[in-house]
């Protein structure tokens, strides 16, 4: 099957998506004092930003997939992750392990 990847554009994805990543079919980890937080914010902080985008895949109006990425602290049109995740849900892995 192919998808779709989207580009995020709008607040009430950006929900989703947060919720998506922060929850249990994304991570299943011990997340650092305010890692979540800081994660679950990124999505919402991305839109309407130049310097920093979010794309996700959708299946069934389910976020089965995100990323984010954002331009380095010094501007130089250097591109990077650090509040912003890959995910893709658990059961979309194809037998890949879960960390």
């Amino acid at each position: 099957m192919q998808y779709q990847i989207k580009t995020l554009s709008e607040k009430e994805t950006a929900v989703k998506i947060a919720e998506f990543i922060t929850g249990p079919y994304a991570f299943e980890q011990t997340w650092a004092p305010k890692e979540k937080i800081s994660v679950a914010r990124a999505p919402l902080a991305s839109v309407g930003k130049k310097n920093h985008c979010y794309w996700y895949i959708e299946d069934k109006g389910q976020i089965i997939a995100a990323v984010g990425c954002r331009e380095n602290k010094y501007g130089s049109n250097g591109w990077e992750m650090d509040t912003d995740y890959l995910a893709v849900h658990k059961d979309y892995r194809r037998g890949w392990p879960v960390y």
